[in-house]
């Protein structure tokens, strides 16, 4: 396009030692037009000259080196790829061999313990509790509790406790075949209960060629400071903690807030006690712990331990719930998920966050795409999944409610604020559901 006016300018004027002028007013003895053709003609060659120099770099060195980049990345964002995606295990309740009935709390709580190390594993998802204790004292083939439970692999095993001495039994199975890949019986005394869980984790993370996401140092003070006794109290208090009723919890915070009196500054003793109280007053059991001291004493076990997952979750869970404490909420949360990328929990409760604070469905919709594959079970995939069609096509959402026979997939939705949509429609295919 300036082509033609380019040619008019260069017939019409000419440039000289004065500026621009017409060809006509120029004599013909003063033009210095040869001269100035000649730098014209000087410049366009360097300028081809460097133009053909860019060319065969281009061509012979950076696209060979462009190659080679590709090459590297490719694997590497296979890998991450790759990375992304999980192996599903599920823990089932260890039997007590014991001739002593009474050692189920600590049985079982040495269960949770240990399902609790295995969620720090990166590249695992560990069912959880409530799940894999539907099978406790039900003799089932392991392929189908494996089946029932979606996983690849099953840790299961045996506890005997004779006074302080302790022999656990763990096998890890591969759901498919039914076949054992490792076997082992670890015999400790009672106080090195906790390193003893963690051997069985790295044997386990081992078994699967996988890395500890941190280097335990989980239990190193209350094992420095914990007679057995207090071991096994500590241990059970977990396990009454999970079975979520007053009279339980009660029992719980009770022996936790002694173990406190006895070994102050132990953070699993102060983790495990804010979560306690935060537990008990939920289920209806009395306010014996003032919300501040719920507060001080979850903080105070992270100063001990920034990774105590007890204390992490209890303030999450009470500054979600207070405007003024939101954005420490998500951090708290964000933390649980970097620590424990194994427990699919902590997700559920972060995206219960995000729409508890009438996060954008943009947002929504990205933080399920950062979800490690496979990490959800079947049941919350759905019900993320659900909580975006809805979000951003409600009409959709509305069809698909109305139109299946099983809603749960709708229950993650009624902590969506965005109006009655949820709750009326919800309650409409639940009517015997609060």
């Amino acid at each position: 396009m300036g082509f033609p006016f380019a040619l008019f300018f260069a017939w019409v004027f000419e440039i000289t030692p004065q500026g621009i002028k017409r060809e006509t007013e120029v004599d013909g003895e003063q033009s210095v037009v040869q001269s100035s053709g000649r730098k014209i003609d000087l410049l366009v060659i360097l300028l081809l000259t460097l133009v053909l120099g860019y060319m065969g770099y281009d061509k012979w060195f950076a696209s060979n080196s462009g190659n080679d980049l590709a090459q590297t990345t490719e694997p590497q964002e296979a890998d991450a790829a790759q990375a992304l995606a999980v192996i599903p295990v599920a823990v089932l309740p260890f039997i007590n061999l014991s001739q002593d009935k009474n050692q189920e709390y600590f049985v079982d709580g040495l269960t949770e313990e240990l399902l609790n190390s295995l969620t720090r594993i990166k590249g695992l998802k560990v069912t959880g509790r409530t799940s894999s204790f539907e099978f406790k004292g039900k003799n089932i083939d392991l392929r189908e509790i494996a089946k029932q439970l979606n996983v690849d692999y099953l840790v299961e095993g045996s506890v005997r406790k004779q006074g302080d001495n302790l022999r656990i039994t763990m096998q890890l199975i591969e759901a498919k075949s039914g076949s054992h890949i490792l076997s082992k019986n670890f015999d400790r005394k009672l106080k090195d209960v906790f390193q003893l869980q963690e051997d069985v984790a790295n044997q386990v993370a081992a078994a699967l060629n996988l890395s500890l996401v941190l280097n335990n140092e989980q239990y190193n003070s209350a094992l420095s400071k914990l007679d057995y006794l207090s071991v096994v109290k500590l241990v059970e208090s977990r396990a009454q903690l999970n079975e979520f009723n007053e009279e339980s919890s009660s029992q719980a915070l009770a022996t936790l807030s002694r173990l406190n009196q006895a070994y102050p500054d132990t953070p699993e003793i102060l983790g495990l006690l804010s979560r306690a109280a935060m537990i008990s007053s939920s289920v209806g059991g009395e306010e014996l712990v003032t919300l501040q001291n719920k507060i001080s004493t979850a903080k105070k076990a992270l100063l001990l331990d920034p990774k105590n997952i007890d204390a992490l979750y209890t303030l999450a869970v009470i500054y979600k719930d207070s405007p003024h404490l939101l954005v420490e909420a998500k951090k708290l949360f964000q933390q649980l998920i970097r620590f424990y990328p194994a427990n699919e929990e902590y997700y559920y409760r972060y995206a219960q966050y995000l729409m508890s604070i009438s996060s954008s469905c943009e947002s929504l919709r990205d933080y399920f795409g950062t979800i490690p594959t496979g990490v959800l079970s079947a049941e919350r995939k759905a019900s993320f999944e659900f909580v975006i069609l809805q979000c951003f096509d409600l009409q959709a959402a509305n069809r698909k409610l109305l139109n299946a026979e099983n809603t749960d997939f709708a229950a993650m939705s009624l902590y969506f604020t965005s109006g009655d949509y949820n709750i009326q429609y919800y309650c409409q295919r639940n009517e015997s559901k609060p």
